[in-house]
């Protein structure tokens, strides 16, 4: 990427913080199709019900769509929705980010997670297989919450104390279906998000803030 490209697409992402995640990431998406050209492959990890996904693919009807979760009632619930809105280039799948099949692997130009590294057991697993979803050269957008790591630089900000006591109830249990889970929550904190990252040697990194 051209260094204005990534200098101008930095910029959005420093500048716009109380925005539609959705909005958002459409938005600077579009500059890397526009980089990229039409009719890639894309993937999003922890999809859900597939709203996120379904507006891109409504957005680039020329590109194609995996949407992806590991809960059966999401998706079936996801594929309603799909095909009550006659989308034709969105493909919706189980997955498990820890048990990736090879025949993924090096397939995607970009690859989308929202709100879910941080409910992982194994953040550095999970980004490692996402990464090795994709081509050389190919994007990686992971919308986090975007608080200080530190509890005390947070305890101003409103709702904050909300969101600790959802992640303690939701976020955190989660984790604990594994064995040995490293626990974070959903106000891990931005510098976490990144340190994680570049531990996986993603060469270019911005963190886009959900809060």
């Amino acid at each position: 990427m051209a260094s204005s490209g990534r200098k101008s697409l930095k910029k959005k992402l420093e500048e716009i913080i109380h925005y539609s995640t959705v909005g958002f990431v459409l938005s600077v998406t579009y500059e890397l199709w526009i980089l990229k050209q039409a009719g890639i492959n894309v993937i999003e990890i922890g999809c859900g019900m597939g709203t996120f996904i379904s507006r891109l693919a409504q957005r680039f009807p020329a590109s194609t769509f995996t949407g992806s979760d590991y809960s059966t009632f999401c998706l079936e619930k996801g594929k309603e929705a799909i095909s009550a809105m006659n989308l034709e280039n969105v493909t919706m799948i189980q997955l498990d980010v820890f048990k990736i099949p090879e025949d993924m692997n090096g397939k995607y130009d970009i690859a989308f997670t929202k709100d879910v590294i941080h409910c992982l057991p194994d953040p550095t697993l999970g980004l490692t297989n996402i990464r090795k979803l994709l081509r050389s050269g190919s994007y990686y957008v992971m919308t986090e919450m975007g608080p200080e790591d530190d509890v005390m630089l947070n305890k101003d900000t409103p709702g904050m104390d909300a969101l600790y006591c959802i992640s303690a109830f939701h976020c955190v249990p989660q984790t604990y279906l594994d064995d040995t889970p490293v626990t974070h929550g959903i106000l891990w904190g931005k510098d976490t998000a990144i340190r994680y990252a570049k531990k996986i040697w993603f060469q270019t990194f911005w963190l886009l803030s959900s809060f």
